[in-house]
């Protein structure tokens, strides 16, 4: 009788030990689908994100490049108007920075296909490289506006 009752004490305890792993892995499996889940919605969140601060870039450079095209032209008008010595001078420094121009305008562009490329398998390199290009970007432009009101202080003078 001792042996039935130990016989039928391991039986419901091996019962009562498997059904609880079988539990822990169900549950495990599930916890693995949420953190995948909260992943790939984190990600999309990023992406998101990074498209709209790119989106928002890109109009911001494209009104700096206008606003800087529109210097360019200022600046044209002022050469003409400058002394004949000087302004073989400042005609050929002025299209130095409009070849400065030329090369970010360019720059912009590739980057902005790359980005658009770069969506299709989004990851958080992409935002990363986007943030660094936008920085390097900026003070390039930035540079290059200073460059123009130098040029056209030094012109005024």
């Amino acid at each position: 009788m001792r042996t039935s009752i130990l016989i039928f004490c391991s039986t419901i305890l091996f019962f009562a030990i498997m059904s609880c792993n079988e539990a822990s892995e169900q549950e495990m499996e599930e916890a693995q689908e949420n953190v995948e889940d909260a992943a790939a919605i984190a990600l999309d969140s990023l992406k998101t994100e990074t498209t709209n601060n790119w989106e928002s870039f890109k109009a911001e450079s494209d009104e700096a490049i206008t606003e800087v095209e529109e210097d360019i032209k200022k600046t044209e008008a002022r050469i003409n108007e400058a002394v004949e010595e000087k302004r073989a001078k400042l005609q050929k420094s002025l299209a130095e920075q409009k070849e400065k121009l030329a090369q970010l305008k360019d720059t912009l562009k590739k980057r902005n296909e790359q980005f658009k490329a770069d969506l299709n398998q989004f990851s958080e390199d992409v935002a990363e490289k986007s943030e660094a290009f936008k920085e390097e970007f900026n003070h390039d432009m930035e540079a290059l506006k200073e460059a123009l009101k130098n040029f056209a202080e030094d012109n005024e003078k």
